[in-house]
Parts: structure tokens; sequence; C-alpha cells
């Protein structure tokens, strides 16, 4: 678990020194922040992940989206995106990890890629 924190901040790190050295007049974009965490956080997860399938409820609010990972084995929720880049890519180590992402409105595939036969539907709003 400090391993991964660890590499989670240094990549927080790069990313932010490499954003410190565009000029103004540049646009960019960035996937969702992700942070991984145990699962004793406070509040319940809005996505969880067990016996191999994403519980995804109807619609969630935009923003933080904490997603629970409920099996012994880790997990990806990775948005499949059909150009640019990702707008999230969430790993969980598991058991009892979760992750929270930031998400803008819209409807995102998603699937693990670990295990690629892991679909879903996130919708946004």
């Amino acid at each position: 678990m400090r391993r991964n924190r660890a590499i989670l901040i240094a990549l927080f790190s790069a990313a932010l020194a490499l954003s410190a050295c565009s000029s103004d007049d540049e646009t960019t974009s960035a996937p969702a922040t992700t942070t991984a965490d145990d699962a004793g956080t406070a509040g319940a997860a809005d996505i969880t992940i067990e016996t191999f399938q994403f519980a995804i409820p109807a619609n969630v609010s935009a923003g933080a989206v904490v997603i629970e990972n409920l099996d012994n084995t880790a997990h990806t929720f990775s948005h499949v995106a059909t150009s640019g880049e990702p707008a999230f890519d969430a790993t969980l180590d598991g058991p009892n990890t979760r992750a929270t992402i930031d998400v803008e409105p819209g409807t995102y595939d998603v699937r693990c890629n670990i295990h690629t036969s892991m679909t879903g539907t996130l919708v946004v709003t």
C-alpha cells in the first residue's frame, strides 16, 4: 500500500513539474486525478467492484467519485477513450482498497484493464 502511494506521489509530482514548464498560451488537458486509500475511510463508495463485476449506479454526480474494490485481487476502473487521453484510470490493488476519481458530466465506457471482460457504463450528471 505504501509503495502504491509513493508511486502515485511520484507520478503526481512529475505531472506537476511538467505542467509548470508549459507556456501560458498552451491549453492542455490531463486525466482526472486518482488517489488510492484504505477502505476504512468514512462514507460509502459510489461504485464497488465485487466478484469480478462493477456495481455502477444509474448515474453519479460530477466531481469526486469513490470506487471500492472488495475482491481479493487487483482491478482497474478505466475510461475507454475513443480518442485522446482517457478521462480517468484508477488502479485498486485490493482487497478493500479505494480510489477517488474526479469526473466531469458525460457518459463513459469503462473496463478493468487487467480483466478486460469487466466492462460497464458510467453516467455522470
